[in-house]
């Protein structure tokens, strides 16, 4: 099993649509057996959450370590020690030793004072634990990179929306900070299975189809797909595993941790383990085109 094999688990938590609690078990038996990392929210799941669900699960075998976010769900200043409570519980379960890492999901200034709070109970507590947060935004890595030095920023990265994350991805290499990178598909645009006829009724990508959201939806769409054709046409990759070669592609380059890879099916999960080669003249000509042509604006 290769290093750094990630995994995410909203593909399959039922975020994107109502599922079998026997469907995310079986789901999650396969990642526990196959890959080595799993990114994990509290907030994950709307009839069954995934923690709840591990907690309950033997990964005692299993190779797998947790990227572990917490506080999406709070919109504003919260009761620390309830965050508290809660993160102590799990790492006590789950074993310090499989936290990979705590990441502080889509931060914001109004939590700024009580996500400090719970960092400072994080570093205190496990001082040799990687901690950080989940963001694109420039503004807000700025604002807590002031408060408390942080190891990791995981970040949507993307064809569609590197160029305007240029600033951020500078900043983060600059302090030395590593990025794991999420939303690779942008959303499943840039998996080749929408068009510009496509709707979507999950709560994830509802806004896609909003009057006012129209055009710049058709935007991401049509690039998307002249994304797929182009990696098609100039390195002979077929339509089906475009996703992985765009695992791959952003797996290889250097300020990146890791890829958390997607999948809502054992199927999906099982094809996304592959890896393809990216040589350098491949990286340096999709480099050109993500700064160059296939910026979008974000939906």
């Amino acid at each position: 099993m290769p290093n750094n094999l990630s995994i995410g688990s909203l593909g399959f938590a039922g975020n994107y649509g109502k599922v079998k609690l026997d469907y995310i078990k079986t789901s999650l038996n396969f990642i526990l057996k196959n890959y080595n990392l799993i990114d994990i929210s509290t907030d994950y799941g709307i009839d069954f959450n995934i923690v709840d669900i591990l907690r309950h699960m033997n990964f005692k075998d299993s190779k797998i370590k947790f990227i572990y976010k917490v506080g999406c769900n709070y919109d504003d200043r919260y009761d620390v020690n309830q965050l508290i409570q809660r993160t102590s519980k799990d790492i006590t379960y789950f074993g310090e030793n499989r936290i990979h890492s705590i990441l502080l999901h889509r931060p914001s200034s109004k939590k700024l004072s009580s996500d400090l709070k719970f960092f400072k109970f994080v570093r205190d507590k496990y001082p040799c634990m990687p901690i950080g947060i989940s963001t694109n935004s420039l503004n807000l890595y700025q604002i807590y990179r002031k408060e408390i030095n942080f190891n990791i920023v995981q970040m949507a990265l993307n064809p569609l929306d590197f160029y305007f994350n240029t600033p951020l991805i500078d900043s983060i290499i600059k302090d030395k900070v590593s990025i794991q990178a999420r939303s690779v598909l942008s959303n499943g645009l840039l998996s080749g299975k929408y068009n510009t006829d496509s709707k979507f009724i999950d709560i994830m990508r509802s806004r896609m189809n909003k009057v006012e959201n129209r055009n710049k939806f058709l935007k991401r769409i049509n690039t998307s797909i002249e994304i797929i054709t182009y990696i098609q046409d100039n390195y002979f990759i077929d339509h089906k595993d475009i996703p992985i070669f765009l695992y791959s592609f952003f797996e290889n380059l250097s300020f990146v941790q890791c890829v958390i890879r997607g999948g809502s099916s054992i199927e999906q999960l099982d094809k996304n383990k592959s890896r393809i080669l990216i040589n350098s003249s491949m990286k340096e000509e999709l480099l050109y085109k993500m700064l160059n042509q296939w910026s979008c604006e974000y939906v």
